[in-house]
């Protein structure tokens, strides 16, 4: 349905003609539907993994690509292990991690980020400017001093990633960018200046509240559970 949909788009706007509506409803195919097959893509994706060579990050592989950046041993191994726990708990896997400088965006720097492959699978990207050279209380100082975000120590930064990796898993790239700009559009009040400003960051904010046992309303469950097809 997706490349058709792509197809008739193309079609349009090579023709100049306006596509009707009413004559691209499949009966019966709604946003439940479309939820509960971009759910069981994401799991289908999971268990393909889990038969392949394909595997979580481990330790070796964070040592093989900080090495020589200078990463905190005790930072490495936080951040390793809890997001070791979060693919485990939330089906997700992180098969491949970077070390690179990450641009400063409109909500801050990014010290971690989740970021889709094209495959369905996702990569973790460090931020060199940020990590290198710091003790874990010094990392953990900088979160607890941001106003952005709730996250307060680098576990909770991590949980917040997990909350990302969660939403996208299993995703065409394409079809990542269309969910952020569906919820780019959607602003959570009542969490952080984040969660305000985009949905995406919402959801990631969410997982942190949902890691630390926080009972949150109805609307907030609800949205998280829409969009990650997970129980709160």
């Amino acid at each position: 349905m997706k490349r058709q949909e792509s197809e008739l788009n193309s079609f349009c706007k090579r023709t100049g003609l306006l596509p009707d509506g009413s004559r691209q409803q499949a009966y019966g195919f709604g946003r439940s539907t479309a939820q509960k097959a971009v759910w069981r893509n994401k799991k289908a994706v999971a268990k393909s993994a889990e038969k392949s060579i394909i595997k979580s990050i481990d330790i070796d592989d964070f040592e093989v690509v900080t090495y020589g950046k200078n990463f905190n041993a005790e930072v490495s191994k936080v951040i390793i292990d809890t997001m070791s726990k979060c693919e485990s708990e939330g089906g997700f896997i992180i098969s491949e991690i970077v070390a690179k400088s990450l641009p400063k965006n409109d909500k801050g720097t990014p010290v971690l980020q989740i970021e889709p492959l094209s495959n369905g699978l996702l990569q973790l990207s460090l931020n060199t400017d940020i990590l290198p050279g710091k003790t874990l209380d010094k990392i953990n100082q900088i979160f607890a001093n941001s106003k952005l975000s709730i996250a307060n120590t680098l576990e909770e930064a991590v949980w917040h990633e997990s909350g990302h990796a969660k939403t996208i898993f299993g995703m065409r790239s394409e079809d990542v960018k269309k969910l952020y700009d569906e919820l780019s559009k959607i602003h959570i009040e009542g969490i952080s200046i984040i969660a305000y400003d985009d949905g995406a960051e919402a959801l990631a904010e969410l997982e942190v509240l949902r890691k630390r046992g926080v009972k949150v309303s109805k609307e907030w469950m609800q949205f998280y559970e829409k969009y990650i097809g997970r129980k709160y």
